[in-house]
C-alpha cells in the first residue's frame, strides 16, 4: 500500500510520504489491517506519517501523475487564450479556415499529377482534404490502411514543399510533428513512412524531393532505432540546432523540413519555452494517430505547438472502436463536448456544430459527419463475407479490396485427419462468420447441454477447453510449417488466464512454431489483426450479465472484437447473453444504456448474418466432437 494524497503529487509521487510494503495481519470480522515491521518516513515530521497504535480509514485514490503538467499548460492557456479553446469551441469553423500559405500548396497539389503515391481513389480523396483543411479528421475504420495513408499523406506533403522550393516558392522552415496514444503506434507510423521513402519514392521519380528528410524520434537512446530516423531526447533538440551544419543534409537553412515524433509528454518537452526549441513551438502540421483514444486534455500539449496562423491538424482514428478508459464520474463541461472523452471524439461535429452520434444503427452509419471528417472507404483487410457484415456498420461504401482472401489450409494435411464432421465444418475456409451456442447448465438433470456449476472460473475452464480443441485442430489443418497468425479474444482476465494454461499444457507453441498465437482481452487486440480470430463470450450466470452490462454489451467493445480477422471470426456464445430479460434488467435504467442496446443488437445482428451464411452451431453436439475437445 502506498499513501498517496494530492500533497504528494507537489512532492513528486510518493517522495517524502510513508510507504507502507507489507501487512502484518488482517481481521476479517472488524475488518482492521494490522501493519508491523519498520518502515520508511514514519517518523518524520510529516502530516501523512503514521502513528503506532493509531488507527486509519483506507480509501482509494485515483492518482493522475501528469496531473501537475497539464495544470500549468491550463493556466498557460488562461493567461494567453490560445487556438486549443477556439478549436473546441467550434471545430468546423476553425477547420474550414485555409492557412495563410495554403494557395501555393494546394495549386502544387492538383497541377503536379505524376506522382500520386500509390493513392487509391479514396485516399486520394482524403488527401485533398487535408491540404484544403486546417482541421482534418480521418475516420479510418478497421483495416482502411489509416496509418499507411498517414504516412503518404506526410511524404507527399514533404514533396510538395520541396517542388515549391525548386520553383522558387519554398513556404520557408516546416515542422511536422507526429503523435499517437501508444508509443507502439507512434513507431509504427515511423517505420512506415521510411519504409515508404526507400520503396514508393524512388519508383515515383521523387526520391530526390523527399530524401533527405530531417526525421527526428523523441525518446531515449534505448530506443530502437530506424533507418533514416534520428532517435534524439527531446531536450537534445536545441543542442542540435545550434550545431552548425547537423541538421541540414543539403538542405538550405531557410526552407528546412524536420519531421519530429514523439508522445505529447515529449512534445511538452521539446517545446518547453525554456529547455525546448522555437521551431517546436510553431509547428506547421500535427498528426494525431489513434485520436480516438488520446485524452482530449492530454492533446492540449501537442496541440497548442500548432502555429496559430498556418497549423494544420490532422486526427486520424475510429470513434465506433474502444476509447479512453477514464476511471471515476467527471462532471460535465460547457465547452468539450466530453471533458474525458478522446480528442477525436470532441472535434467531430456535425454541420450545425452539434456532436456526431456514436450510436450504431442496423443497416450502416447513415449520419451527418461534418465538413471536416472524411471516412476511408478501402477495407484492405477481411475477405467478402466479412467484409459484407462490417459494411453493415460502416456503410456500403467501405469496399472490400481482398475478397479472395482464405484461411491457409494446406489440402494434403487436412486430408489425412480424422476430425469431426463439426470442426471440419466450422473450419471451412468458405465460411468465415460462424456463431457457436454454447449450451450450458446447472441443472444436474438436462441432457440437451454441458453441466457445469454455476461459476465464472468454472465456465471459463470449460469455454477453454472448446476454444483450445477448435485451435488445435485449425493448426492441425493448416500444418506445423504453414505461417499463420491466430487471436483469442475475451473481456475477462479469468478466461484469458484459463484458455492460456491450457495452450501451454497442449503444447502448442512447441508443435506448431511458425504460428503465432496470442490470448488476451479485446481491448489489447486493438489495432492488430489474425487470420483466424476466437472470440469468447461463454457467460451463462445471468447475475454476471446484468453486473457488467454495460462492460460486456458496449457496442464498441464489440466492433473491435469482430473486426480483427482476416480470413474466419469464430464467435462463442450462450443464449443467456442474448436474452432479452438481460437488457431490460435494472442495468437498463441509466442513460448510456442505448449503447449497451446497440452492443447487444450488433452481438445479434451477426448471429443472424453468421446464420444465414450456414455458419450456427449449437453446442454440444455429437459426442465424437465433444470427445475431441473435451
Amino acid at each position: 500500500m502506498r499513501y498517496d494524497e494530492v500533497n504528494s503529487v507537489f512532492k513528486m509521487f510518493g517522495k517524502g510520504i510513508p510507504a507502507v510494503v507489507s501487512t502484518s495481519y488482517f481481521d476479517p470480522e472488524t475488518k482492521i489491517v494490522y501493519l508491523g515491521g519498520t518502515y520508511r518516513n514514519m517518523t518524520a515530521p510529516d502530516e501523512l506519517c503514521l502513528t503506532e497504535n493509531e488507527y486509519y480509514i483506507l480509501e482509494r485514490r485515483e492518482l493522475n501523475v501528469t496531473l501537475m503538467t497539464t495544470m500549468k499548460k491550463l493556466v498557460e492557456m488562461n493567461e494567453d487564450s490560445r487556438l486549443f479553446l477556439k478549436l473546441l469551441s467550434d471545430p468546423n469553423k476553425w477547420g474550414e479556415q485555409r492557412p495563410d500559405k495554403s494557395a501555393d500548396v494546394f495549386l502544387e497539389s492538383i497541377t503536379n499529377t505524376t506522382r500520386r503515391y500509390d493513392m487509391t481513389i479514396s485516399q486520394e480523396q482524403a488527401f485533398t482534404r487535408v491540404i484544403n483543411n486546417r482541421l482534418q479528421i480521418i475516420w479510418g475504420p478497421p483495416g482502411s490502411g489509416k496509418t499507411h495513408f498517414l504516412a503518404l499523406t506526410i511524404l507527399r506533403y514533404v514533396d510538395i514543399l520541396q517542388s515549391l522550393e525548386i520553383k522558387g516558392k519554398g513556404q520557408g522552415p516546416q515542422t511536422i510533428v507526429l503523435t499517437a496514444f501508444t508509443h507502439s503506434a507512434i513507431n509504427n507510423l515511423v517505420q512506415r513512412v521510411a519504409q515508404l521513402h526507400r520503396d514508393i519514392a524512388p519508383r515515383t521519380g521523387a526520391e530526390n524531393a523527399v530524401h533527405p528528410l530531417v526525421f527526428y524520434r523523441l525518446s531515449n537512446a534505448q530506443a530502437g532505432e530506424v533507418d533514416g530516423v534520428q532517435v534524439v531526447d527531446p531536450k537534445d533538440l536545441a543542442k542540435l540546432q545550434r550545431r552548425p551544419g547537423s541538421e541540414l543534409n543539403g538542405q538550405s537553412q531557410e526552407n528546412i523540413i524536420r519531421v519530429v515524433s514523439g508522445t505529447v509528454w515529449q512534445i511538452r518537452r521539446a517545446s518547453h519555452p525554456e529547455t525546448g526549441v522555437d521551431y517546436m513551438r510553431n509547428v506547421h502540421m500535427l498528426m494525431i494517430d489513434e485520436g480516438s483514444q488520446l485524452l482530449a486534455a492530454d492533446s492540449i500539449h501537442a496541440i497548442e505547438c500548432l502555429d496559430p496562423d498556418n497549423g494544420r491538424l490532422i486526427v486520424a482514428g475510429d470513434h465506433l472502436q474502444l476509447g479512453p478508459i477514464i476511471a471515476g464520474e467527471y462532471p460535465k463541461s460547457e465547452l468539450a463536448i466530453d471533458p474525458t472523452g478522446s480528442i477525436m471524439k470532441n472535434l467531430m461535429r456535425k454541420k450545425d456544430n452539434t456532436p456526431v452520434s456514436l450510436q450504431w444503427e442496423e443497416g450502416g452509419p447513415a449520419m451527418d459527419i461534418g465538413p471536416c471528417t472524411f471516412q476511408l472507404q478501402d477495407n484492405f483487410r477481411m475477405n467478402k463475407q466479412l467484409g459484407t457484415f462490417m459494411q453493415s456498420i460502416y456503410g456500403l461504401k467501405y469496399v472490400v479490396r481482398n475478397p479472395g482472401r482464405s484461411l491457409p489450409y494446406s489440402e494434403n494435411v487436412a486430408r489425412g485427419l480424422s476430425l469431426p464432421s463439426e470442426i471440419r465444418r466450422i473450419l471451412d475456409p468458405s465460411l468465415s462468420a460462424v456463431c457457436i451456442e454454447l449450451q450450458l447448465t446447472e441443472d444436474l438433470h438436462s441432457t440437451q447441454a454441458i453441466k457445469v456449476r454455476n461459476d465464472i472460473r468454472v465456465a471459463a475452464s470449460v469455454e477453454a477447453s472448446l476454444v483450445v480443441g477448435l485451435v488445435a485442430s485449425y493448426l492441425e489443418m493448416v500444418g506445423w510449417d504453414t505461417v499463420t497468425t491466430l487471436f483469442v479474444a475475451v473481456p475477462h482476465h479469468v478466461q484469458r488466464i484459463a484458455i492460456l494454461d491450457k495452450v501451454e499444457n497442449a503444447g502448442l507453441v512447441t508443435a506448431f512454431p511458425m504460428a503465432f498465437i496470442k490470448v488476451d482481452t479485446i481491448e489489447k487486440m486493438q489495432g492488430q489483426e489474425a487470420d483466424m480470430v476466437v472470440v469468447c463470450f461463454g457467460m451463462f450466470d445471468e447475475f454476471t450479465l446484468v453486473n457488467e452490462l454495460a462492460y460486456l454489451y458496449s457496442v464498441h467493445r464489440w466492433i473491435v472484437a469482430l473486426s480483427r480477422a482476416r480470413c474466419k471470426t469464430v464467435l462463442l456464445m450462450t443464449p443467456e447473453i442474448k436474452a432479452p430479460r438481460i437488457i431490460g434488467g435494472p442495468g437498463k435504467t441509466d442513460a448510456g444504456s442505448l449503447e449497451r442496446l446497440d452492443g447487444w443488437g450488433l452481438l445479434q445482428a451477426f448471429e443472424k448474418y453468421a446464420e444465414g451464411l450456414g455458419g450456427k452451431f449449437v453446442w454440444p453436439m455429437s459426442d465424437e466432437f465433444l470427445r475431441g475437445v473435451l
